[in-house]
């Protein structure tokens, strides 16, 4: 019964609704940050201590690896090798091509030129890894969002068994939580950076999910 009343809901409203629902934490950030910086900074204090506490040499190098998980190099490989799996095994190509595009125009471009607005500068703390650039909103939250949030979505439509259905999205979300928290760990982003990129690629993801039926209904008169 509550499985169809949660499915109801979710169905009960657009796409777009959804993507603006999403959007919200990172429009309540940009705001705010115009407003009062003060709100900015009490939320990166708040959530940024506690975090920064629990450096050791010990977790460190788990944070690295986690932190690398939400890089290019990974998330390059993990869509590349998801979209020839749906591309040659499931001879599904819209699939394979929907999952590269809306990886590199959200994880990237967007993200990029969402950088180049806000113009936010890395934290003054001493940083575990060499990172240069922009810091709002954090690129590693925002593409392991969109990314791994992509490939979650098409591993579902493959996969028919609904407990592992349930056991990917809780560790894909475990993991993407993991890797926006390994930013704030290492010194390289604010709390409000990394809260930035999961609602922006949240709802970044959340559009090209709800646009995938149209996009498939275009690849295939295209053929």
């Amino acid at each position: 019964m509550t499985s169809t009343k949660s499915s109801t809901f979710m169905k009960r409203y657009p796409w777009y609704v959804w993507s603006l629902i999403l959007a919200l934490p990172f429009i309540f950030i940009v705001l705010s940050g115009s407003i009062s910086e003060e709100t900015i900074q009490f939320i990166d204090r708040s959530i940024g201590q506690p975090i920064l506490s629990l450096r050791n040499p010990t977790l460190t190098p788990f944070f690295i690896f986690l932190t690398d998980l939400g890089g290019t190099i990974f998330l390059g490989i993990f869509v590349l090798l998801t979209a020839v799996l749906c591309a040659w095994r499931y001879k599904n190509r819209s699939a394979a091509l929907w999952l590269v595009l809306q990886s590199v125009l959200g994880a990237g471009l967007l993200n990029q030129l969402l950088k180049v607005i806000f113009q936010r500068a890395r934290p003054v703390i001493e940083h575990l890894v060499e990172q240069g650039g922009l810091s709002f909103p954090s690129g590693h939250s925002m593409g392991s969002m969109i990314c791994y949030g992509g490939i979650l979505f098409l591993l579902t439509k493959i996969i028919r068994q609904k407990k592992l259905r349930i056991g990917l999205f809780i560790f894909a979300a475990i993991l993407i939580l993991l890797i926006g928290i390994s930013r704030i760990y290492l010194g390289v982003h604010f709390a409000t950076d990394v809260i930035g990129g999961f609602s922006a690629g949240a709802a970044w993801l959340s559009f090209t999910i709800g646009t995938y039926p149209k996009w498939k209904t275009v690849i295939s008169r295209s053929k």
